[in-house]
C-alpha cells in the first residue's frame, strides 16, 4: 500500500497589487492533520522593496507586525519547516499557489519543496453541488452556514473562515464520502467533474439530469458536445457520458441542512453557543421536510425583502439625481446620437456601402424618435412614481398579496415553477416601474388580465409527496444561497455606498448632483466640438 503523509497546510496571502505587483508581503497558514487543525497559525510579513509601506491597507493584527518583517528566503524556509513535508492547499489554489507563490519562489531562487495540494474551492463546489458556489462566494457560504463574522478582506480572516467551513460543513460530508486522507481528497478534487446545474446557455439554472426526460435539452447538450469551443465540448461530453450510464447518478438521498434550522437536540454548536454548520439527514420524515421547507421559505423571503428594500432605496437615490439632470442627460444622449450618425455619413464615403444618404437619415430619425420616447417614458414613470409614493402602503400591500399567491417557490413541479417565475417577472416589473394600475388589474381580475395581455393560462400545481418536498427543499436552498450572494454583492457595490452616503450627509445629494451636472456639461461641450468638426468634414466631402 502506498504511504503518504496526512499533514498539509491551509494557506492564504496578501499582495501589494496597488503597486502593480503580485508579490506576496504576508503569508498566513494553518497546519492540518487530516481534517483537524494543529497548533498555532503561521503568520509572517516579508521585507519587500515598497516605496511607501504606510500606504498599504492592513488589518489591526498586521499593524503591530509591520516592523517585524523578514527577507523572503527566511520566510519561505520557515514555511517549508512549518508544512512538515505536507502539501500547500488554499481556498483559491490557482491564485495563491500558481499565480503568486510559485512565481515568487522561482524569482527568489531557492529550491523550496512545499508541494501543490488541493483546492478548497473545488472541494466545496463538489461536496455542496448543486449549490452555485463560484470564485468569490466565501462571504455567502459564511452567512448561509452561520459562521463567525470576520473581515474577508484580509488573509487571516479568510483563513479562519475557511478553517471553520472545513470543520463544520465540509468535514461531515467528506467523511461520509470516505474522503479520509489527503491522498483521497486530492484525487477527488482532480477528477474530471462539472456542476450538475448548468451555469450558461439555453437551459441555464437547470440540472443536466433533466435531460433524461427532456428531449430538447438532451439534443442541446449533444449538439454542444460537438462544439468548436473546447471548454464547452468537454463539459457537454462529460454530461453525455453521465447520462449514458446504466446506473445514472441520481441525486443522493441525503439532505445537508443548516444546523440553525433543526431541533436543538441534533444541532451543531460552537463554544459560544452559535448554531453552526450542518446536519445530514438520511432517513427523514414528511413532517420534518415540511418544517424545513417552510423555514427555507421564511429565510428566503427575509433575504429577498432586504434586497428589494435596499434596491428600492438605491433606485430612489439614483432617481432623484436622474430627475434633476433629466434635460442634461437628454441633451447629452441627443448629441451622442448626432455624432454617431455624422461619423456613419463620413464612413459611407470612405467605405462604399449599399446604403444611401436617405437610408442613413431615416435610421437617424428613427433612433432620435426612440430616444425621445424613452425620455417621455421616463417622465411618465416619474409621474407614476409620485402617485405611488403618495400611498406606498397600498402598492406594497397589493404586491405582497400577489407575490405570496404566485410565488414560484411554492411549486415543486418544474413546469409550474417556470410558469410562476415568468408571471412573477410581470408583477415585479409593474412594481419596479410603479405601475399601480397593472398591479390592481392582476389583483382584481386575473383571468381578464391574462386574456387582455394574450398570456397563456399558467400552471399551478402544489405537490406535497416526500420526493417533491425533497426536491423543493434543495431548490429553495439554492435560491437562498444565490439570493444571499446577490444581497452581499449589492452591499459591496458603489451604488450602495452612494445610498449610505446620502443618509449620512444632508448636502451629499446636492454635491453629487452638481458634480454629475458638471461632468455631463463637459461631455456636452466636447460632443458639440466633435459634432462641428464632423459636420465641417462632411460638408467638405460633399462639396468636393
Amino acid at each position: 500500500m502506498t504511504n503518504y503523509c496526512d499533514t498539509w497546510i491551509l494557506a492564504d496571502v496578501s499582495t501589494v497589487e496597488e503597486y502593480s505587483t503580485t508579490k506576496p508581503y504576508r503569508i498566513v497558514a494553518q497546519l492540518m492533520d487530516g481534517w483537524e487543525p494543529v497548533g498555532e497559525f503561521f503568520d509572517q510579513i516579508m521585507k519587500r522593496s515598497i516605496d511607501n509601506i504606510d500606504d498599504i491597507t492592513v488589518d489591526p493584527d498586521e499593524i503591530a507586525m509591520l516592523n517585524e518583517y523578514e527577507i523572503p528566503e527566511l520566510v519561505y524556509t520557515d514555511l517549508q519547516d512549518f508544512a512538515r513535508n505536507g502539501s500547500l492547499c488554499a481556498y483559491n489554489l490557482n491564485r495563491v499557489y500558481d499565480d503568486i507563490l510559485d512565481h515568487d519562489w522561482a524569482e527568489v531562487g531557492k529550491d523550496f519543496s512545499v508541494a501543490r495540494g488541493f483546492c478548497l474551492l473545488r472541494l466545496t463546489q463538489r461536496l455542496l453541488d448543486p449549490f452555485p458556489v463560484q470564485d468569490h462566494s466565501l462571504s455567502a457560504l459564511s452567512a448561509f452556514y452561520n459562521l463567525k463574522e470576520r473581515s474577508l478582506e484580509y488573509p487571516l480572516g479568510r483563513l479562519k473562515t475557511v478553517r471553520e467551513l472545513i470543520q463544520t460543513v465540509l468535514k461531515p460530508i467528506a467523511v461520509q464520502k470516505r474522503l479520509t486522507s489527503t491522498f483521497k481528497i486530492k484525487e477527488f478534487c482532480e477528477e474530471i467533474w462539472y456542476p450538475s446545474t448548468l451555469i450558461w446557455g439555453k437551459f441555464k439554472g437547470e440540472s443536466y439530469t433533466r435531460a433524461r426526460d427532456h428531449e430538447k435539452m438532451l439534443k442541446w447538450i449533444r449538439k454542444k458536445s460537438k462544439s468548436s469551443n473546447t471548454s464547452v465540448s468537454q463539459m457537454c461530453s462529460w454530461y453525455m457520458d453521465q447520462l449514458s450510464q446504466k446506473e445514472f447518478p441520481i441525486e443522493t438521498d441525503e439532505l445537508y441542512v443548516s444546523a440553525e434550522q433543526v431541533p436543538i437536540s441534533t444541532k451543531t454548536e460552537s463554544s459560544d453557543g452559535q448554531r453552526q454548520g450542518l446536519v445530514i439527514f438520511v432517513n427523514f420524515e414528511k413532517k420534518q421536510l415540511v418544517r424545513l421547507v417552510e423555514w427555507e421559505r421564511s429565510q428566503l423571503a427575509d433575504i429577498e425583502k432586504q434586497f428589494d428594500f435596499l434596491r428600492h432605496e438605491i433606485e430612489k437615490v439614483k432617481y432623484v439625481i436622474r430627475e434633476k439632470l433629466h434635460e442634461y442627460y437628454k441633451k447629452r444622449d441627443s448629441l451622442r446620437l448626432k455624432v454617431k450618425y455624422l461619423q456613419i455619413r463620413i464612413d459611407m464615403y470612405m467605405q462604399p456601402t449599399d446604403k444611401t444618404v436617405d437610408d442613413i437619415e431615416l435610421e437617424y430619425k428613427s433612433e432620435e424618435e426612440k430616444l425621445n420616447q424613452t425620455y417621455e417614458e421616463t417622465r411618465r414613470q416619474s409621474k407614476q412614481r409620485s402617485e405611488t409614493e403618495e400611498n406606498p402602503a397600498a402598492a406594497n400591500e397589493i404586491y405582497r398579496k400577489l407575490a405570496k399567491f404566485y410565488n414560484p417557490d411554492r411549486q415543486s413541479n418544474d413546469d409550474s415553477r417556470k410558469s410562476h417565475k415568468q408571471f412573477m417577472k410581470i408583477i415585479n416589473r409593474a412594481r419596479s416601474s410603479y405601475d399601480l394600475k397593472t398591479l390592481k388589474e392582476i389583483d382584481e381580475d386575473f383571468p381578464r388580465f391574462l386574456l387582455k395581455n394574450n398570456i397563456n393560462e399558467y400552471k399551478r400545481e402544489v405537490n406535497d409527496d416526500l420526493e417533491s418536498l425533497r426536491r423543493l427543499f434543495k431548490y429553495l436552498q439554492q435560491r437562498r444561497f444565490r439570493s444571499l450572494s446577490e444581497l452581499i454583492d449589492l452591499k459591496e457595490s458603489d451604488e450602495f455606498e452612494l445610498y449610505q452616503n446620502s443618509l449620512r450627509q444632508q448636502k451629499f445629494m446636492e454635491e453629487v448632483t452638481k458634480s454629475k451636472q458638471t461632468e455631463i456639461e463637459q461631455e456636452c461641450e466636447n460632443l458639440e466640438i466633435r459634432k462641428e468638426e464632423l459636420q465641417s468634414e462632411l460638408d467638405k466631402i460633399e462639396i468636393d
